[in-house]
């Protein structure tokens, strides 16, 4: 998510990752949020928080 709460990737594929553009323009430098919920093989729900900084 960018700065204003808009989605920017989402993907339920772990071999695609971000590339650091959107709808195929480079994004410029800045911070953004992710969340990723993931469920173990025990069946255990987990979910990760933080912020990643794009640097061009």
């Amino acid at each position: 998510y960018d700065r204003w709460g808009e989605l920017i990737f989402e993907t339920n594929d772990l071999a695609n990752g971000w590339d650091g553009s959107l709808n195929g323009k480079k994004l410029e430098s800045e911070a953004f949020v992710y969340s990723i919920s993931i469920t173990d093989t025990n069946a255990q729900k987990h979910t990760f928080r933080g912020t990643v900084t794009l640097v061009r």
